[in-house]
């Protein structure tokens, strides 16, 4: 297999794989670790990642925290093997939590698969309905099934779009959701009341298909498979980053160099199989420059005298593998969207899809595909804004105005190339939730909507967070008009590797990708709370204001309001 070669650099991709794999074997003496309920800090996740010595290395190093990283790092430490992973941003930093929140098999796949009789292309959505099924009975808080209207304009569009998702729902099979099915117009405008009944060329709705497909916080499935993996028993450390890859004698992988961002020291570890899960900077980890081991030696505190290194030849020159591709998204008020019903533009002018989706209680419309450069801070062009409002106001009754963009952000797509060619959680949870806890300064029960996203958003663990809340005066609200709780900041911090107040907007909560001015308002205050926990001096905490302001500025929806 594999996973089993020693002195491999493995590329990994597949991001519904990798967080819900079912079916790889690593191991043929499968012994599933122990799950605890403490995680280790952070200090003693860097001491046993220095442990990952030349004479007693790890059995897997995962080079990337995003949904592919996360889902090896939990799939190889439950079979028993000895893992560590290493981010050098934080979980999902990047294309992991930028998505368009779908767990989907693949429409356009499977369209492309009958016009090409690409039987390939079939198989891809067929693994891909199969573990949607998976992710939406393994995390039910964080994913959810929903319904997606296809308006048709022309009267062929309603029996071609109605043959195509059938289709899609018979390759599904037990894994299925709802069959899909035909809507009159009347139905359509009642069941999406913004859906224009006349597009701007003229043609008049002649009804709509819809189906089903998944939803869910990317994001947030990424932080918790990582603390799922850390609490299985793996070294899991975000902000740490691989700057060298070490090589022995005979020119194998066996380790990298790790370094500890926050803390700026660096340690060698050490790794039977070492795997590449950076995503669209996976070109930069294999194009690193690269450490021979001469003597046998060891780098860093693996005992010995430390080796000669030199820089080898073969890591800057290796092909790409990734072509890198930008998909934008903006965040709009509410009221675009019913509140469990998507809408898919089936194409656009210049023949794209574009989906305009329900989430969090906004609505999310997107996405964009245009070649990019690879970048930490991808950013969304005007031009890339204004293409997804013109897409959808062809299909809307309300005035789509630049000036209601509350957030946008771009994600990058690690497309592939060849380079040789050419839980205790049940859905009434929250009900428990809003009953047993009290907001200080507010006698009786939390209220329905922060109940609610509580669990949506940490499942069975929504009790520790209003506990937080009770016990040290934590219930109020971040920021007005959204239910993030202050006790959040504090739970973060403690059970989920929140380290940067970046963290805690972009990946722990979400309220950087739904409202970027309310974000910039709950700054100071998730500052104010990270610092009493860190210890920070308010030299450190000023720092941290003014960096996540400008991390900020990459979720651009300037414009008068």
């Amino acid at each position: 297999m594999a996973w089993r070669r020693s002195g491999a650099l493995l590329l990994a991709g597949g991001a519904a794989f990798a967080a819900t794999s079912t079916a790889l074997a690593l191991n043929d003496n499968y012994s599933p670790r122990w799950i605890h309920d403490r995680l280790p800090s952070r200090a003693e996740q860097l001491h046993r990642l220095s442990q990952g010595t030349a004479a007693n290395p790890y059995d897997v190093l995962i080079i990337g925290g995003g949904a592919t990283g996360t889902g090896c790092a939990v799939d190889a430490v439950t079979r028993g093997l000895r893992t560590a992973m290493v981010e050098r941003e934080d979980f999902a930093a990047g294309t992991s939590s930028r998505s368009t929140k779908l767990v989907h098999g693949g429409v356009r796949y499977l369209e492309k698969a009958f016009k090409d009789l690409d039987f390939g292309q079939f198989k891809l959505v067929f693994e891909a309905l199969h573990e949607r099924g998976v992710l939406l009975r393994n995390v039910p808080y964080l994913s959810n099934p929903l319904p997606i209207m296809m308006p048709c304009y022309k009267w062929y569009e309603a029996p071609y779009f109605w043959a195509g998702l059938r289709a899609y729902d018979l390759i599904a099979g037990s894994e299925g959701l709802e069959w899909c099915r035909y809507l009159t117009p009347s139905q359509a405008l009642s069941r999406f009341p913004t859906l224009c009944s006349h597009r701007r060329d003229g043609a008049a709705l002649k009804g709509a298909i819809v189906y089903h497909d998944g939803q869910f916080n990317d994001s947030r499935l990424a932080v918790v498979l990582a603390c799922t993996a850390s609490a299985a028993g793996a070294t899991v450390l975000n902000h740490a980053e691989v700057t060298r890859l070490l090589k022995d004698g005979e020119g194998k992988v066996v380790g990298a160099v790790v370094r500890d961002v926050l803390a700026g020291k660096d340690q060698a570890v050490y790794a039977r199989t070492i795997i590449n899960a950076a995503g669209p900077f996976s070109d930069e980890v294999r194009q690193l420059s690269e450490v021979s081991l001469q003597g046998g030696g060891s780098f860093g505190g693996g005992g010995g005298a430390r080796p000669d290194c030199r820089a080898g030849a073969a890591g800057p020159n290796a092909p790409k593998m990734i072509m890198p591709s930008s998909g934008v998204h903006v965040t709009l008020p509410d009221y675009y969207s019913p509140e469990a019903v998507g809408m898919i533009v089936p194409k656009t002018k210049d023949g794209r899809v574009v989906f305009m989706l329900p989430w969090l209680e906004q609505t999310i419309a997107g996405t964009t595909d245009s070649s990019t450069e690879v970048t930490m801070r991808p950013q969304p062009t005007e031009e890339e804004i204004q293409f997804i409002l013109d897409a959808i106001s062809d299909y809307l009754t309300v005035k789509v105005r630049r000036s209601d963009v509350q957030s946008a952000w771009s994600g990058i797509r690690p497309l592939a190339l060849d380079p040789n060619a050419s839980d205790g959680y049940y859905p009434a949870l929250f009900t428990e939730v809003a009953q047993n806890y009290t907001v200080p300064h507010r006698p009786g029960a939390i209220d329905t909507r922060v109940a609610k996203y509580l669990v949506a958003a940490y499942g069975d663990r929504a009790g520790e967070v209003t506990r937080i809340a009770e016990q040290r005066r934590l219930g109020k609200r971040i920021v007005r008009g959204y239910p993030i709780l202050e006790a959040e900041v504090v739970y973060a911090v403690h059970s989920e590797y929140c380290e940067t107040p970046e963290d805690f907007i972009a990946r722990r909560t979400r309220l950087a990708f739904l409202d970027k001015l309310a974000c910039e308002q709950a700054l100071p205050k998730v500052v104010e709370l990270m610092a009493g926990e860190k210890g920070w001096s308010r030299r450190r905490a000023a720092a941290e204001l003014q960096r996540a302001l400008a991390f900020l500025k990459t979720f651009d929806a300037e414009a008068t309001r």
